[in-house]
């Protein structure tokens, strides 16, 4: 498979990547948003406590994933653990699911 960066730059020049070069790019590109936003996240906690060199690193960190993940087969970046053609990957994110709407309903306080 081709590389994330080379898979974009086709679809954004007008071509049609293959199905699994988009399915791999886009839980890719879906992967690197999550890292993110949990970075972002993390951030918020630190308000009052975040420090330049801190804040360098963690940017620093950001890009060179990003970097890394443009320059890879998206696939391989992934891995076969978070590959929905894992049926072990798959029945992770159905107990996943049930767990969040069970939290979502309050079912996991003690309150349902």
């Amino acid at each position: 498979m081709r590389t994330l960066y080379d898979i974009i730059t086709e679809a954004k020049d007008g071509g049609k990547p293959a199905y699994d070069e988009l399915l791999y790019a886009l839980l890719a590109v879906d992967a690197l948003a999550h890292f993110d936003a949990h970075f972002m996240l993390h951030l918020s906690d630190q308000v009052g406590k975040l420090t330049p060199q801190m804040a360098e690193f963690w940017a620093e960190e950001s890009f060179q994933r990003n970097k890394r993940a443009l320059n890879a087969d998206p696939k391989a970046w992934l891995g076969w653990d978070n590959d929905p053609a894992n049926p072990e990957y798959r029945k992770r994110r159905k107990i996943a699911i049930r767990l969040a709407e069970a939290a979502l309903a309050g079912k996991l306080d003690g309150r349902g």
